[in-house]
């Protein structure tokens, strides 16, 4: 009852402080089209070996939006995406813009 009694509290934030995330990676195969999927390969790691401490922390914050919002979490995770992909070119731009105000001729 330990776990899924704080699950159930909705006490989600406890949770995540008391416990990690654990990365899976499953490989599955069949051998015709119309048979049944196989597991062949499992792997798992805890996030702490995997992650650096700002993605573990971006993970967690992206969780806690999804479950405290009631939100879909893949709309989370398209808006977070989006927002690194503005800021990305945004800075490619600035960069630009200085390297063309270093690099132009002298009026």
């Amino acid at each position: 009852a330990g776990l899924i009694g704080e699950f159930t509290s909705n006490d989600l934030r406890a949770l995540f402080q008391a416990n990690e995330n654990v990365i899976g990676n499953y490989r599955f195969i069949r051998d015709s089209p119309d048979s049944q999927w196989t597991i062949t390969e499992v792997s798992q790691i805890n996030s702490l070996q995997a992650w650096s401490t700002i993605c573990k922390l971006r993970w967690k914050g992206r969780l806690s939006i999804a479950t405290r919002g009631g939100y879909n979490f893949y709309s989370i995770l398209r808006y977070d995406y989006m927002t690194d992909c503005i800021s990305l070119f945004m800075a490619i731009y600035l960069l630009q813009m200085m390297a063309g105000l270093l690099t132009a001729p002298p009026s």
